[in-house]
């Protein structure tokens, strides 16, 4: 099994490419391109008002692929920098903990929403204990249940008026 430490990088960089997207990793130019060893989507959120935190969110780049490289094209990519030191460690934890997922097979993948959204409440309330100190109520956790049941089920809604308000393609030789 190969392991994130056996894949050598030449230096961490984000890559602006020409879609607009960015690219986080480890780079390395090739006679093709620039390889990108464990390639992730950085997202960045303000996590309260005042703006004096910021969460940095990484995403895998293309999470259905078992490859961990990535060649890019020279002409695709618009502009490209050193990753900033301060992200290096965060990168790290995700790319790593993505690359161990997918090799051991072991993503968290579900197709019930039901227990997927369980989970989530389950993780709300986790993190409300946590910030308050102490264990909610009987009634605050039902009241957030309800809350939560109520949007999915409108979620639901909207998707299957959606659906069903979908137009066939016009021209048949054209990919939509």
């Amino acid at each position: 099994m190969t392991s994130p430490k056996d894949i050598i990088p030449q230096k961490y960089e984000v890559l602006k490419l020409r879609s607009g997207s960015e690219v986080v990793g480890m780079t390395r130019d090739t006679s093709t391109g620039v390889e990108i060893t464990l390639p992730m989507i950085c997202r960045l959120e303000t996590i309260n008002p005042e703006g004096s935190h910021t969460l940095a969110t990484f995403y895998p780049y293309a999470p259905l692929s078992s490859d961990p490289m990535v060649t890019l094209p020279n002409d695709m990519i618009a502009h490209r920098s050193s990753l900033n030191e301060q992200f290096v460690p965060f990168y790290d934890e995700a790319s790593s903990r993505w690359f161990d997922m997918v090799e051991n097979k072991t993503i968290p993948l579900t197709g019930d929403r039901k227990a997927l959204h369980r989970a989530y409440i389950d993780r709300v309330v986790s993190d409300l204990m946590n910030a308050t100190g102490g264990p909610i109520t009987e009634k605050e956790e039902r009241m957030l249940r309800r809350i939560e049941e109520e949007e999915w089920d409108m979620l639901d809604d909207e998707m299957a008026e959606f659906e069903q308000n979908l137009l066939p393609p016009t021209d048949k030789k054209k990919i939509h």
